[in-house]
Parts: structure tokens; sequence; C-alpha cells
């Protein structure tokens, strides 16, 4: 029994990142040109650049992410990146200006680290 709420909660984690990511992708280069005050191709360069901070911090802290998991165990690091990703989605809402939204895109890489080992 306790292995299939294991289970259960790795499963709805994942599912809660997916659906995170898959609301964002479409919607941010429209962010980017209102939050950045730029054109449309503008905004899709920035949202690209921003996508691949983001994907650069989980390679980088990945396997920092993964021997830290090896000594404290995996439970206590995917409770982690729950709380950071709910901060993650509040700070775009709330950016000023493009580097607010770079700061959080790069937040959540590091986060994000935490469930790819």
């Amino acid at each position: 029994m306790r292995n299939r709420l294991a289970i259960a909660f790795v499963i709805i984690t994942v599912f809660l990142d997916m659906v995170g990511i898959g609301l964002i992708f479409p919607v941010l280069p429209q962010i980017v040109e209102t939050v950045g005050k730029t054109d449309l191709a503008s905004a899709t360069l920035i949202s690209g650049w921003l996508f691949f901070s983001y994907v650069g911090m989980q390679f980088i802290f990945g396997p920092l992410i993964g021997n830290l998991s090896d000594t404290h165990g995996r439970r206590p690091l995917l409770l982690i990146p729950l709380f950071g990703r709910a901060v993650d989605y509040l700070l775009p809402a709330f950016a000023p200006d493009l580097l607010w939204l770079f700061v959080a895109l790069l937040f959540s890489g590091v986060f994000g680290a935490c469930r790819k080992w």
C-alpha cells in the first residue's frame, strides 16, 4: 500500500509540472511582448532565451541535486521543488520587466532539476 502511495505521489508531481510547462509554452511570447514592450518577433526570440536559461539551469543543477538526493533521500527533494514551483508560478505573474521573467525561469530551472534524476 505504501509503495502505491509513493508512486501516486510521484505521478501527481510530474503531472502538475507538465501542466504548468504546457500552459506557459503557448502564452510566453505574448507575456514577453506585453512586459518587454516589444514586437512579437523579438518577444519570440526572447522567449527562446528564457527557455534556454530554464533548461541550462536544469543541466547545471541536475548532478548536484542528484547527489543531494542520494545522501538525503528522494522524497524531501521532491517536496522542496513543489514549494519552489508554487513560488515560481507567482513570480512571472507579478513580473514588472523582463529581468524578473528571467529570474523566475532561472529559479524554476533550479527546482526543475530536482525532478530530473
